[in-house]
């Protein structure tokens, strides 16, 4: 593990009084506290990726919440959880934290609903390939 960029504040008589973290690292650890706190009222939710692309997601699941929100939206409650395998309760936990974080959740699958033209267009070293491409999915492989 990275050791933290750590400085003590000390009295005079050298007892410590304080700290001083680089911006980073604060940002870093007021992060990790924020999700420790969501995860204690939300039962359930857990956080994963790196940077700014941490993300709430459902342990159990294969799923980020995002992700269960949006079936649940563009599909309804029971197609929803025929089409992910997913159970009522992994459900309902990823729809009270969305309303709970609409603005976050939102936001992501806003991001992730963005045509394939803008990811080619934005990100041209991607290796996008259409679904119906893929030999997985029984289609020949473009010669």
């Amino acid at each position: 593990m990275e050791e933290m960029g750590v400085r003590y504040l000390t009295n005079e008589s050298g007892d410590r009084i304080g700290v001083v973290l680089d911006v980073a690292e604060y940002e870093r650890l007021r992060r990790s506290a924020e999700e420790v706190a969501r995860a204690e009222r939300y039962p359930g939710v857990a956080f994963r990726g790196t940077g700014s692309g941490r993300r709430a997601w459902v342990p159990g699941t294969a799923l980020d919440v995002w992700e269960i929100v949006a079936g649940y939206q563009a599909m309804g409650r029971q197609r929803s959880l025929e089409e992910s395998g997913i159970s009522e309760d992994h459900l309902d936990i990823a729809r009270a934290y969305h309303r709970a974080h609409q603005d976050e959740v939102d936001q992501r699958i806003r991001e992730n609903a963005r045509p394939l033209q803008y990811w080619r267009e934005h990100h041209p070293g991607l290796n996008i390939q259409t679904i119906d491409n893929r030999p997985e999915a029984g289609s020949p492989r473009a010669p």
